[in-house]
Formats: structure tokens, sequence, C-alpha cells
């Protein structure tokens, strides 16, 4: 059978949204849980069009300025408007790939969960993320954007390259749309398992010597030409998810890391890898940041998040199950926060990231707030930003192991 015209204008709508890769128990799954976030989107924008000066008191509570405040209520509602066309569409798209593969107007085949992105040689456009490299219609995106924005289903996953110039944002708030679930979330990764072909043998240059709990690696030889401030390395007899650790100086033989190390290969002559700098969202002066919203279970590993957001590198609002490793949340200095638990219950661990040059490093925003955190083997460094604080809360609790905090000005 052949689709219409109207037909294929949806077949390529459907190919943009990546739900011509699904599984038929994928786009099942999908369905529901897009289907399930309406009423609540609908409940938040209907309190920004009707009750909005509930949202003012609230944003007060924060010390947002007035004319802050008035932005954020109109950036607010432009962002509920947007995700509730976005969710509906989802909806009816599923339905629509649905019935074409029903009716055997469509053949697919079905690949998997896994997207790769280059800031530097993907596009957004032209490729449809399932390659590292371009051979025919497949390629990396560009840009974080393309797979958050759009339908993803639980499981989902998003390598980006490390190591490049361009930055993984389009100047914009990253919006999500899609929830994972607590045995399968959604995914966005530095690329940690040498996908890219980018991972440097430190070995051919020197062995490296590493002490349990210690931030000094010493190096049998001068490593300065090989790794720099900025990059990641890990022993290779280790799994780079758990034991990844950020440089913070390199001279000559020793090699200084931002957190301690804690693998199991402590001892002489060890073999490490450089995996490079991680991939960069946002400058530290742009006021643009994560907007979860309702977005439940998602996992973010080894990404730079940057910016000047009052409301966080990271806000998350009436979402459970995320988790942040590796992670680095840098501010600019100003009134700005790491991660910014917004209004409603928010459960999060933050593990081996790096928190520094905002106002407040954790936030529960106001006292309808219940934010949880779990932050663990992290470094919280304020660099003695004024009035500054490491967790601000109006309500929640934390739960601190193994972590340093400094440069707070005020506690």
């Amino acid at each position: 059978m052949v689709l219409t015209p109207d037909e294929q204008i949806i077949d390529a709508e459907i190919k943009t949204q990546s739900l011509h890769l699904k599984f038929d128990e994928q786009l099942i799954e999908m369905a529901q849980s897009h289907a399930a976030k309406i009423p609540q989107v609908e409940n938040d924008l209907d309190k920004g069009l009707n009750f909005s000066d509930v949202i003012r008191w609230e944003l007060k509570e924060s010390g947002l300025l007035s004319v802050e405040i008035e932005a954020e209520v109109v950036q607010q509602i432009t962002y509920y408007q947007w995700k509730k066309a976005q969710l509906i569409k989802i909806v009816s798209l599923i339905e629509s790939e649905q019935a074409f593969r029903k009716d055997g107007k469509v053949i697919r085949k079905p690949i998997g969960t896994v997207y790769y992105i280059d800031s530097d040689n993907g596009n957004d456009t032209t490729n449809d993320g399932t390659s590292a490299t371009k051979t025919n219609g497949d390629g990396p995106w560009a840009t974080l954007d393309k797979f958050t924005e759009n339908a993803r289903s639980a499981g989902d996953k998003a390598i980006l390259r490390r190591g490049m110039t361009n930055r993984y944002d389009n100047a914009s708030d990253l919006q999500f749309s899609s929830s994972g679930t607590i045995d399968n979330p959604i995914i966005i990764t530095a690329d940690n398992a040498n996908a890219f072909g980018d991972d440097v043998d430190l070995s051919a240059t020197a062995t490296a010597t590493l002490t349990f709990g210690s931030k000094t690696i010493t190096f049998s030889a001068d490593i300065s030409g090989v790794c720099a401030a900025g990059d990641w390395i890990y022993v290779a007899a280790e799994d780079a998810d758990e034991f990844a650790y950020e440089v913070d100086s390199v001279s000559t033989v020793t090699v200084t890391l931002f957190l301690p190390y804690k693998g199991v290969q402590a001892g002489s002559g060890k073999t490490m890898t450089n995996m490079q700098s991680p991939p960069i969202w946002n400058t530290a002066a742009g006021n643009f940041q994560w907007n979860f919203d309702g977005d439940n279970y998602w996992k973010v590993q080894g990404i730079h998040i940057r910016g000047l957001d009052t409301n966080g590198n990271v806000g998350i609002d009436t979402c459970t199950g995320h988790a942040f490793y590796d992670c680095i949340f840098e501010g600019s200095g100003g009134s700005s926060t790491g991660i910014n638990g917004n209004d409603d219950a928010t459960e999060c661990l933050i593990k081996k990231c790096r928190i520094l040059d905002h106002l407040s490093g954790l936030v529960s925003v106001s006292s309808s707030g219940l934010a949880r955190w779990i932050v663990l083997d992290s470094l919280v460094d304020l660099n003695s930003v004024g009035s500054s604080r490491g967790i601000k809360a109006f309500s929640g609790s934390a739960l601190v192991i193994d972590s340093e905090f400094k440069g707070a000005d005020a506690g």
C-alpha cells in the first residue's frame, strides 16, 4: 500500500520524532507515558494563565527582582503552551505510526534506542542520529535539543562526543517531553565507551601511580603533552562510568584531580586512558537552563552544564528519579543556582559532580517545595560569591556523604 500525500507529511513528522525506529512495545509505552503527562501540564498552564499571582508569590520567596519575576511568569506560560502542544502532537504521531504498521502501509526496521551527537560534525536536519559517523542517511545530530525535545522511550540513550569545539546547545532552554522508568531511565552521557574513537592511551607516554583517597597521580614520565586540565581520565582496567576523574592541573609528571581517586586499581605501573574534555552545554553567561517538569527518571553523566539562570543550570519540577554523575554545574559568579528543586517534590542523586561559581549550589526554591538531595563524593565550590550557600532549602532534606563544600560566603 502507498501513503497518500497527507500521510506522507505525517510520515515525515514521524521520522523527525524517530518513532519509525521504535519497536511496537516501545510505541505502546510511549503513547501511555506521554498521554499521562497532559493533565498535569494543562493544570500548570491554567495556573499560569488564571492564577499568575500565586506564581509571583512563589518566585518572590526565592529572592527574584520584580522584573525577573514578570519575565519568569511569561516564560512559564510559554513553556507550558509548548509542552502541551508537543505532547498532543507526539501522542497523535504515535497513533498514526501504529495505524500505518497495522494497515501494512509502511515496513519499519527498528534498531533500538542509542543515538549519537557530535557538535562539530553532526547535523540536526539531514542526519537521523543513529550512528557516530555518517554513511548514508544516518550520522550524528549536532545538538542535545534534538534528543530531549522530541519523543523518547524508556531506555533511550544519547552519547555526546567529547573534546569538540562547538557547544551542544542552541542558545535556548533545553526542554524535555518524555519520561523513563525506574528500571530503564533515559540517559544522556558523554562518550565513556569510545564510540567516536577519540580516547588516548596514556601508557604510550607513561604509566601511573595512584593512591586511594588521593587527588594526586604520579606518572613515570612527562605527561603534559597528552593530558591537560579539564580532561577526564581513568585506569584502563576500570569502568569509566564509575571511576573516571576530572583533571584539575598537570605539571610534568604530576596530575592533580578535582576529586580523590576511589577506584580499586591503586598502585604503580597502571595504564590510564584520556577520554578528553566533556561535552559543554551553554556559556557561563548564557541565561538558559535544563527544564525538567514532570519528566521522570533521567540519568545524566559527564556533561558540563553552564549558565546564569537564577532558576538553576538545571531546574527540576514535579519529578522523581533524576541522577547526575560526573557532571559540572558552572555559574558566572552572580545570582545563579546549580540545581533548583522547583515547587513540588523533587528527588535527585548527585554523584562525583562539581558545582562552582553559583550563589547557591542546591536549592529547594519555595515553601511548597520538598526537594530531597543525595550528594555523594562531590565538590561544591562557590568561589566566595557574596551571600552564597552550598545548600539553600525552604523545605526538604539533603543527605551528604564524602563531599567537600568550600567558598560558601554564608554557609
